[in-house]
């Protein structure tokens, strides 16, 4: 259970890692959410579905990928209410097709539950 602890500790890590690097180090611009991209599947049916976001930097139009995602089913459902949303972005001036949506905060709970579980493994288990 300890090596299942200090995978949630890194876990955790990287996604708090990875948002705020783009939101330190990142350019940013004022996008839109025009849907979501392909499905990563996970377990016990249920799928998540990065967020597009169409935004526009140096005067040239980009539809890139979130970090962040929509939560589904194997089959598509899952809500549509962010669609076509004005959201704040933050990339890499050199990666414009990888984002991070300032407004969206649940990234933050989910790696705080990990580090949480990661440090409940790594000490009583």
């Amino acid at each position: 259970m300890k090596i299942i602890g200090v995978m949630f500790f890194i876990l955790s890590i990287a996604l708090v890692y990875k948002k705020f690097i783009l939101m330190i180090y990142g350019k940013s611009a004022i996008g839109t959410i025009i849907g979501f991209g392909s499905v990563v599947r996970g377990t016990k049916g249920f799928s998540t579905y990065p967020y597009l976001v169409k935004f526009e930097y140096n005067n040239q139009e980009y539809i890139a990928k979130s970090i962040e995602s929509a939560l589904g089913s194997y089959y598509g459902v899952f809500s549509e209410k962010n669609y076509y949303r004005k959201v704040t972005v933050f990339f890499k001036e050199n990666n414009p097709e990888v984002v991070t949506i300032k407004e969206f905060k649940d990234i933050y709970v989910i790696s705080l539950c990990m580090f949480l579980l990661g440090l409940i493994g790594v000490i009583y288990l």
